[in-house]
C-alpha cells in the first residue's frame, strides 16, 4: 500500500520538462522586462541625450560684436553683444555634453576683444572684423559659428536665418539640422539660409572653416525678445543649435580629411591675397599722389 502511495507522488518525466520549461521562460521574460524598464526609464529622463562617438573634430564659436561695439540694443535694453556671448557659451557647452570628442573653441569668453586696440583704431568695427577673422584662421577649426541678433524697424519682424558660403555644402546642411530641431522645440519660425554671394560678410567670407553667420532673433521684436531672455528657452534653443552640428559631424567622415575643407582653405586664401593686392595698390595710388604733388618746404 505504502509503494503505491509513492509512486502516484511522483511527477511524470513530461510534466517535469513542461515545468522546467515553463519556468525558464518566467526567468528570461523577467529579465528582458526589467532591462527594458530601465531603458525606457533612462531614454525617459533625458529624450535628447545620446551617445554620439565621432572622429576628433573642432568649432570654433563667434559671440558676435563686443567691446565697444554693442550691437543692436534689444527692447529690453539688453544689448546684442551680451546676447551673443550667453548663447555662444551656451551652444559650446551643449555641444561638448553631446560629444565630448569635438573640441570647442571661442573667440571672445567676455566682453574683452584683444585683437583690436580701440585707442588706435581709425575703423573699430573693420579692425574688429580683420581680427576675429585671422583668430578663426590660427586656430584652423572645421567648424565656425558665429551668433548674432537681428534688428529692423518692423517691431513684428520675427525669425532666425543664417548666411554660408555658396558652395559650403557642410554649412548647408547644419542649418537644416539647426532649423529642424529649432521647430521641433516651437522657437519662431524658418527664414532661411542665404548666401554670401549676394550678402557678403567677412567672418563667413574671409575664414578657411565651413562658416555660419546665424541670426537667432529680432532685438525689436518686444516677444522674440522676452523668449530669448529666457534661460529656460536659451537652454532649449542652444542644444537645438548643438545638435544640428554634433548631428552631422557623427554622420560623415573625419573632418580633417573631408575634401571641402582644402577647397575652401584655398578659396579664403585667394580672397587674402587679392585683398592684399588691392591694399598695395592703394598705398601705390597714394605714394604716387604725394610724389606728384610734393609738399613745400617749410
Amino acid at each position: 500500500m505504502s509503494t503505491k502511495r509513492k509512486k502516484k507522488r511522483q511527477l511524470r518525466p513530461w510534466v517535469k520538462i513542461t515545468l522546467s520549461i515553463i519556468v525558464i521562460l518566467l526567468v528570461v521574460f523577467g529579465l528582458k522586462s526589467c532591462f527594458f524598464d530601465q531603458e525606457k526609464r533612462q531614454a525617459k529622463a533625458d529624450p535628447d541625450q545620446e551617445v554620439m562617438t565621432t572622429a576628433k573634430s573642432k568649432i570654433i564659436i563667434d559671440a558676435g560684436h563686443g567691446g565697444m561695439d554693442g550691437g543692436a540694443i534689444s527692447t529690453i535694453q539688453k544689448t546684442e553683444k551680451e546676447f551673443a556671448l550667453e548663447y555662444a557659451l551656451g551652444i559650446g557647452e551643449e555641444i561638448q555634453k553631446l560629444d565630448p570628442n569635438i573640441e570647442v573653441l571661442y573667440t571672445r569668453v567676455n566682453d574683452e576683444t584683444p585683437w583690436v586696440d580701440p585707442y588706435t583704431s581709425l575703423n573699430y568695427e573693420y579692425d574688429d572684423l580683420i581680427g576675429r577673422a585671422n583668430l578663426v584662421n590660427e586656430k584652423d577649426p572645421y567648424y565656425l559659428l558665429s551668433v548674432h541678433f537681428n534688428s529692423r524697424e518692423d517691431a513684428n519682424e520675427s525669425g532666425f536665418e543664417a548666411y554660408v558660403r555658396g558652395d559650403d555644402a557642410a554649412s548647408n546642411q547644419i542649418y537644416q539640422n539647426i532649423a529642424k530641431n529649432l521647430k521641433e522645440i516651437g522657437y519662431s519660425k524658418d527664414r532661411g539660409v542665404f548666401s554670401t554671394e549676394t550678402y557678403p560678410l567677412h567672418m563667413v567670407d574671409m575664414t578657411t572653416p565651413s562658416a555660419m553667420l546665424i541670426e537667432l532673433g529680432f532685438m525689436t521684436n518686444e516677444q522674440e525678445v522676452k523668449t530669448l531672455n529666457s534661460p529656460q528657452m536659451r537652454a532649449k534653443i542652444c542644444k537645438a543649435i548643438a545638435k544640428g552640428y554634433v548631428e552631422y559631424i557623427k554622420d560623415h567622415d573625419n573632418p580633417d580629411t573631408n575634401p571641402q575643407k582644402e577647397k575652401l582653405k584655398k578659396r579664403a586664401e585667394e580672397d587674402a591675397k587679392k585683398q592684399e593686392e588691392a591694399q598695395k595698390a592703394a598705398e601705390q595710388a597714394a605714394q604716387q599722389a604725394a610724389q606728384a604733388n610734393p609738399q613745400p618746404v617749410q
